[in-house]
């Protein structure tokens, strides 16, 4: 199951990197950016459902990586 956690965590950090990246490349307008990390947004989202669909408690690592993914892009910014 820990990896299950594991795979979790690392979508969810993914997905909101690229989220919070995609923001910043649309009022940056940059139309290829910004269609990239949607893009990648709908896939990465598409399996993160799937795994939390089966097993709810995949929703714990989930919410820490999507914490971390947006820290991580956001201090990435300054």
């Amino acid at each position: 199951m820990w990896l299950l956690w594991l795979a979790m965590f690392v979508l969810m950090t993914t997905l909101d990197f690229a989220w919070s990246k995609y923001s910043q490349a649309t009022v940056a307008r940059r139309a290829w950016a910004a269609s990239g990390y949607a893009a990648a947004i709908y896939a990465v989202g598409a399996l993160g459902i799937i795994g939390y669909t089966e097993h709810p408690s995949l929703i714990i690592p989930g919410c820490v990586g999507a914490f971390v993914g947006t820290f991580l892009a956001t201090r990435r910014a300054h």
